[in-house]
């Protein structure tokens, strides 16, 4: 089994050159877009602004789609994230749950 990769991207004109270069597989990775607040996941974008905020300060190490909640309109997803503690300056590991609203037509 290949492994599920995050990319980050800046701009979503840098992620549009690599999507066309081929570089990003829709079946492996999840793509956040920073100037635009997307996240592109299995050939889709989505969005959350409110709940996307919440990750600039997580470290996301693992990602996966919740079986059966991947609709036309929206996609749940679960995400390992680790979190600084600044009390016992250590990262916590955690899960998080965002189900993210389908954002444009691509």
């Amino acid at each position: 089994m290949e492994p599920k990769l995050l990319l980050y991207f800046k701009t979503h004109n840098a992620f549009k050159r690599e999507l066309e270069r081929g570089t990003i597989d829709s079946s492996r990775h999840l793509c956040f877009i920073d100037d635009e607040r997307l996240i592109w996941c299995r050939g889709k974008y989505y969005a959350d602004n409110e709940r996307l905020e919440g990750l600039s300060n997580q470290i996301v190490t693992g990602w996966e789609p919740q079986e059966g909640d991947v609709t036309s309109d929206s996609i749940t997803l679960r995400l390992s994230v680790q979190t600084w503690n600044p009390d016992t300056r250590q990262y916590e590991t955690s899960t998080v749950i965002y189900t993210l609203n389908s954002a444009m037509e691509e």
